[in-house]
């Protein structure tokens, strides 16, 4: 949830747990948070760089 706070310290952070293990990653699960904070933080998760 960090990443859609949107800071930068908050991004920073975001991409540093991606990159230390991004295999462990739950897609689905994100995406079912994700859904929960509307259309725009799901379409966030889809396409980061556009958010």
């Amino acid at each position: 949830m960090k990443a859609f706070e949107g800071g930068p310290i908050d991004l920073a952070d975001s991409r540093a747990v991606i990159e230390l293990d991004r295999e462990s990653l739950d897609l689905a699960l994100l995406r079912s948070l994700a859904a929960r904070y509307g259309r725009d933080a799901a379409q966030a998760l889809e396409h980061p760089l556009a958010a």
